[in-house]
């Protein structure tokens, strides 16, 4: 595939980056649209990111701002397409950025990247036990930017079990406070009564999550129907609204209408499939009460910190990305409702041999739900408000922004 000539600002240093297409709705895309904005308005960087996706509408290079170029590929970037843009753009870095798996054509070409440019890898790994099975991987790239902080104690002790050089640092996820932010509250009402109508005062729990297994929406449904029994059996009504931002058809989920149907629930339970911009989900970050997160695999989860953005309490098993969220390791308060796993098992596959998978109990879950629908007022807008504070203070965006540039100073 030929490279299109292109004026270059010879002045600036050029990084290429590999990922989601940046101007997708993927967890991996928006991040890549973060990170890209923060580095090039700084001043100092080009960056050129070769936007990956199966279909994209059109072929043409996107021009985000004035040092901010999305070239779409098919797929992670042929080889040859690769060892042109490093010819011709002097690169200051290589940054990959997504599973793995993607990267295969990357770690196999390592050796020759590196003569020319180093690699620095943006990963995630979901749980325990140690991966000591990727230290090829990670001997391959010059840098390793955890996102999470399990992550980055994996990373650390299997870098440091084979005695790799690779550097390590821990750089979380962020939301820039421009694109999410809390609603005065007479805009959150108007905005309930709007989406909700008579229902708008009903106590509302968002689960805003891909429609895939190791999330666990069905769980969260059956979960939500214990805590619908206990709500008619203690108080005599069923006010509560499940808004799930999902697609409950997704032909690679499960059927969650069918299942709502079958528990007899579906009254109680709200489903958004758009795909909408950061304007909307803002707004339904700040409409719902409380945002819950089971998966029992997590390397991050962006949607429960993208709530504590806005204020609002977060309910999460502790596994993968989503402790450091809702625990502040230091003094071990917890910014929501922090649930121990009741069933770990091991999974694995040709590749990845051995992983650990979470699972907290649906009446763990239920009963959850129940005790913090029991809460004062005052209670819970105290644990909202912690948690604005807690992620302002530890996944800040300008921050993440200043370690990215301290990392690519090789």
């Amino acid at each position: 595939m030929e490279v299109k000539k292109m004026k270059t600002d010879t002045s600036k240093e050029t990084i290429l980056l590999i990922s989601d297409h940046a101007l997708s709705h993927t967890g991996v895309g928006t991040q890549s649209y973060h990170l890209c904005k923060g580095l090039t308005e700084i001043g100092d960087y080009k960056v050129i990111q070769l936007g990956a996706a199966m279909h994209h509408e059109s072929m043409e290079v996107e021009k985000v701002n004035e040092n901010f170029e999305i070239h779409p590929v098919i797929g992670f970037g042929p080889i040859p397409m690769i060892r042109q843009y490093i010819k011709k753009y002097n690169l200051k870095s290589l940054i990959i950025f997504s599973d793995s798996r993607f990267f295969k054509h990357i770690f196999e070409m390592s050796e020759e990247i590196r003569k020319s440019c180093p690699i620095v890898w943006w990963h995630v790994w979901d749980n325990r036990p140690c991966p000591d099975f990727n230290h090829e991987l990670y001997s391959r790239v010059d840098v390793v930017n955890c996102i999470s902080e399990l992550t980055y104690n994996v990373c650390k002790e299997v870098c440091d079990k084979f005695k790799l050089k690779t550097k390590i640092n821990y750089i979380p996820h962020t939301v820039p406070k421009s694109m999410l932010f809390q609603l005065n509250e007479a805009d959150i009402k108007y905005h309930r009564n709007m989406i909700f109508g008579k229902e708008s005062d009903y106590f509302i729990c968002g689960w805003i999550n891909k429609n895939t297994r190791r999330k666990r929406p069905a769980d969260v449904l059956q979960s939500w129907k214990i805590f619908l029994d206990e709500l008619q059996e203690k108080r005599g009504h069923k006010k509560a609204l499940l808004l799930m931002h999902t697609d409950p058809d997704d032909r690679f989920g499960q059927n969650l209408i069918e299942i709502s149907n079958k528990l007899d629930i579906l009254k109680n339970v709200r489903f958004s499939d758009q795909v909408v911009n950061y304007e909307k989900m803002n707004i339904l970050h700040n409409v719902i009460d409380l945002n819950i997160n089971i998966a029992s695999l997590e390397g991050f989860g962006l949607s429960t910190l993208e709530s504590m953005c806005v204020g609002k309490p977060i309910l999460v098993t502790k596994t993968g990305g989503l402790t450091r969220q809702v625990i502040d390791p230091d003094t071990l308060e917890i910014h929501g409702i922090a649930l121990n796993p009741d069933l770990t098992t091991t999974v694995g596959t040709q590749d990845v041999p051995y992983l650990n998978e979470d699972y907290t109990s649906n009446t763990k879950v239920a009963k959850s739900l129940y005790n913090f629908y029991s809460l004062p007022i005052e209670e819970k807008t105290s644990l909202g408000k912690k948690a604005k504070i807690y992620a302002e203070n530890n996944f800040n965006y300008q921050e993440m922004i200043s370690k990215w540039v301290s990392s690519l100073e090789l």
